[in-house]
């Protein structure tokens, strides 16, 4: 379909070029599915946690616990594997940040080494983004040991919770990577805004839904 020069295509001439195109529809599919799969994984429940007495303590928490999940679109209230969400990669790039202003070795790969030195920074990053992760679910296990099923011992649990919170982590941001490569827009950015907005519309939205019917079929 031909635009002409200074009209603003519509909506549906839109939608018939992103059908037509057919590498834009890929990456547009593309994105969609993965944003699916962050939102389902915030309901894959972390294993050995007593539901009841947790959701008592989240009613209990006032702001700080409502702040805290906005950030991680419901993923702590819902404690799922994806809890942590995109937040350790968002503090390593942070850190990355401040550190490449600090180091002049740092400044130097970035400013000077070009597309190799940009790669060895991302790696970098990621390995900050696992060892903040680490630590903040060896935190948020230490947390939640008063609400582990009594059954599990206490360095089980905290172990458990540990690697359970730090691999959703690394999934979503390896789906975020894949996002900014094979799909559309910055993939941090997205499942930033996707977490937070579903979170403020009451999670009523249809990606929650589907999420939530996929799960209650299982």
């Amino acid at each position: 379909m031909v635009v002409s020069r200074g009209r603003t295509p519509g909506a549906t001439e839109i939608i018939t070029q992103l059908i037509k195109a057919k590498g834009l529809r890929d990456r547009v599919l593309t994105t969609l599915a993965l944003l699916v799969v962050v939102r389902l994984g915030i309901y894959i429940p972390v294993p050995g946690i007593d539901r009841v007495a947790f959701q008592q303590f989240i009613q209990q928490g006032g702001q700080l616990i409502g702040f805290l999940d906005i950030f991680t679109g419901g993923g702590i209230s819902a404690l799922g594997v994806f809890a942590l969400g995109i937040l350790p990669f968002i503090n390593a790039s942070i850190i990355i940040q401040l550190l490449t202003a600090a180091l002049p070795s740092l400044e130097d790969l970035q400013k000077n080494e070009g597309e190799a030195g940009r790669r060895k920074i991302a790696q970098l990053t990621r390995y900050v983004a696992l060892g903040w992760g680490i630590l903040q679910s060896l935190v948020f296990a230490t947390i939640l040991r008063p609400y582990s099923i009594s059954s599990i011992p206490e360095p089980v649990f905290v172990l458990q919770t540990t690697l359970a919170l730090v691999a959703g982590a690394m999934v979503v941001m390896w789906i975020s990577e894949v996002i900014t490569e094979r799909g559309i827009g910055q993939g941090a950015s997205l499942v930033i805004f996707l977490r937070s907005e579903e979170h403020t519309s009451e999670l009523q939205s249809p990606c929650n839904l589907v999420c939530r019917l996929l799960l209650e079929k299982k």
